[in-house]
């Protein structure tokens, strides 16, 4: 599942043809038909199929990842995942007044790692992190 979808729009004690429960997903047709062959239940005694709300929402969240979770001290590693950055030093590159992205090398392969971060909060990284400030205009 290439992207994150959203069940909210998913009614869990209703049922939905294909068209109806692609369309509250936003998702093509041909997807939802595809969940089938993955494990996806639908009722298809009779015509139109049907798929119960709960079992959709249940598979939808089944095939998901779940977002990792990191420490204050953490980046995420393209290779590793969540790890440490070499020597603690941190590049903070300002993507508006607000948001940035704090950048870094993986203490374990000693390539790329990254992490958003609010600018407000870079006072309380700092505690973790030698922060050094990027300029984007600089290039």
């Amino acid at each position: 599942m290439p992207k994150r979808v959203s069940t909210r729009r998913i009614k869990a004690n209703r049922h939905y043809q294909y068209d109806e429960a692609a369309e509250a997903l936003e998702l093509t047709y041909q997807t939802l038909r595809s969940w089938r062959a993955k494990g996806l239940p639908v009722m298809t005694g009779g015509r139109p199929h049907l798929i119960l709300g709960e079992d959709l929402i249940a598979f939808v969240k089944a095939q998901q990842r779940p977002r990792l979770k990191m420490a204050p001290d953490q980046l995420r590693c393209l290779k590793c995942g969540p790890t440490r950055a070499l020597d603690r030093v941190v590049f903070y590159t300002a993507y508006t007044p607000q948001r940035g992205q704090l950048e870094a090398v993986c203490e374990v392969c000693e390539g790329p790692s990254f992490r958003f971060a609010g600018a407000s909060s870079l006072a309380e990284m700092a505690q973790f992190f030698e922060i050094v400030r990027n300029n984007p205009s600089q290039g």
